[in-house]
């Protein structure tokens, strides 16, 4: 059994751990798993970070070439008339809805 504890982040508790939630979304944790990973190569630069963003994201897309996130985001996603960018975009705020719904957000 886990014990209660509410979850700081800024000037706002959480009555369950947001991070828990966003990432066990089936509809969603592929994508915010390459979020992060983008993210951790940008934030790092380490050849693991790049590793990482190299097989979990690029080889996902059958980018057998290293490009840099930026180039990657700008590129058309899977032949659809919307950038990786935009995708990612949109699955962030559809993420969203979650913590809106299920975080029982507090103001402070």
């Amino acid at each position: 059994m886990t014990d209660f504890y509410p979850y700081l982040y800024g000037r706002e508790i959480f009555i369950k751990d947001p991070f828990e939630l966003i990432f066990s979304s089936q509809n969603y944790s592929d994508d915010l798993l390459k979020m992060k990973l983008i993210r951790n190569y940008l934030a790092h630069k380490s050849t693991e970070a790049r590793g990482k963003y190299e097989d979990n994201v690029l080889r996902t897309y059958q980018i057998n070439t290293f490009i840099e996130p930026g180039i990657f985001l700008l590129r058309r996603a899977n032949q659809k008339p919307y950038t990786y960018y935009t995708h990612y975009c949109n699955i962030f705020i559809q993420t969203f809805e979650i913590f809106k719904n299920d975080a029982l957000l507090v103001a402070i």
